[in-house]
């Protein structure tokens, strides 16, 4: 231990405590303290907190639930929107919901520097037919060390552990502060939920936080949560002047997070599992989703680890399925994709229709609102126009009508990429001089 370490841990235990009952001394043994009380005021007690280790404290909740979609096994369809399922699918016949481990921390900060500590982390795991979910509060700063030990003996090596946002976030805080206590940081199979939120709905919902992802896509409503941007203040506060009430409101908040991740990956494998019904109940970006099955149905996907062959023999199939729900439900750049299809199959009348369509309604969506997509729709109704134009030139052999697509393909041109322009320009020229 370098000297400026050493006398700053002898000033902390030679130092006077912060308040009655909170040792300073981060050397005892988990589990044994040299004073009768970790600080836990009755309040705490009362709410099921319990002395667990030296200024460590913990609660253990059971939840009954109704058995989720992956009752069983979670669908293996989930690799879609999950990849690192594909991984534990190459490992394992079948993905038991008892592999699953559920996490959330609470940290004196949202930037994760070096001076950001965890002090609440809830730990969820399925035990039959309840989910349990242990919480271990940090009481003050000496007892990180047993605070970060009782987490790694917790969570076990090669979890599989769901969070949301905890790629960024709550894993690399985690792993900086066992590093900061002389621990080895612990491997896991990284589940994060925010990535196919952010794909299923982030166009669809304001934010993906996941207390508007709760109401907007669960329809749950968390009443007078106190949110975790208050959990600094809380904690801090719960150091200085011993107060409950806000500390103890913020483990519920942490509590229920665990209980929505429960939630949403539930919802996420019953999409994976049957897209056209659950999009019914939770409705969902499908032209996104259709997408993600099309990447694997081009050439060279079988490269695309950890996707398994089963995934990529069923893509081009559920591709079709999905990109046809996402048309019916009126998605431009999937309307604009089936058209194409259609054109290469020769179907030309759908593909006219669906290319008519997109011209006609599609400046009325919703997202032409907004500046930067505005400018998308304008370049994707100019290439149904285009589309149009070609086909009535070479099939129907009408030039006056290839014309008039032509112009109205430019009709918004100072909103279309300059190399598409020039291209409409050039061909407008052409319709526009005689036929040699």
């Amino acid at each position: 231990m370098r000297p400026n370490l050493r006398s700053r841990l002898e000033r902390i235990r030679e130092a006077p405590p912060l308040r009655p009952g909170i040792s300073k001394d981060p050397r005892g043994p988990i589990g044994k303290r040299d004073h009768p009380s970790p600080g836990l005021p009755p309040q705490a007690l009362d709410q099921g907190w319990v002395p667990f280790a030296d200024l460590v404290a913990r609660r253990t909740q059971r939840f009954p639930v109704h058995p989720p979609s992956y009752d069983k096994s979670l669908d293996p369809a989930l690799q879609v929107l999950l990849r690192e399922i594909g991984a534990w699918a190459a490992e394992e016949a079948t993905l038991p919901k008892e592999g699953l481990v559920f996490f959330d921390l609470e940290t004196t900060g949202l930037s994760g520097g070096a001076g950001t500590l965890a002090f609440l982390a809830a730990v969820g795991r399925f035990e039959g037919p309840a989910l349990v979910v242990d919480q271990y509060l940090l009481l003050d700063y000496p007892g990180e060390a047993d605070f970060i030990q009782t987490l790694l003996e917790t969570l076990g090596e090669g979890a599989n552990l769901v969070t949301y946002n905890g790629k960024s976030f709550d894993a690399q805080l985690f792993s900086s502060r066992c590093l900061m206590n002389g621990f080895r940081p612990p491997t896991f199979r990284h589940l994060d939920l925010l990535y196919p939120v952010r794909r299923l709905w982030g166009r669809r919902i304001p934010s993906c936080s996941l207390t508007e992802v709760e109401r907007s896509v669960l329809r749950l409503d968390r009443g007078e949560d106190l949110g975790g941007a208050f959990a600094p203040e809380a904690w801090f506060e719960f150091l200085k002047e011993g107060t409950w009430d806000r500390v103890g409101r913020i483990a519920d908040h942490n509590q229920r997070d665990i209980l929505a991740l429960l939630k949403i990956l539930d919802v996420l494998n019953r999409i994976a599992a049957d897209p056209a019904t659950a999009e019914e109940e939770y409705p969902f970006d499908t032209e996104a989703l259709a997408f993600s099955w099309r990447r694997l149905s081009r050439p060279g996907a079988v490269s695309l680890s950890p996707y398994s062959n089963e995934i990529l023999a069923e893509a081009p199939q559920r591709a079709s399925a999905l990109l046809n729900l996402a048309v019916s439900r009126g998605y431009v750049v999937a309307t604009l994709v089936k058209a194409k299809e259609y054109l290469a199959t020769r179907a030309y009348d759908r593909a006219r229709e669906l290319l008519g369509w997109i011209v006609q309604h599609g400046e009325t969506m919703e997202t032409a609102k907004v500046p930067r997509r505005q400018a998308s729709r304008v370049a994707l109704r100019a290439q149904s126009c285009r589309l149009l134009s070609v086909d009535a030139e070479r099939r129907l052999g009408d030039r006056v009508l290839a014309l008039e697509w032509t112009e109205r393909a430019l009709s918004q041109r100072d909103l279309l990429p300059q190399t598409f322009r020039e291209k409409l320009e050039r061909r407008r020229e052409r319709l526009q001089s005689p036929p040699h």
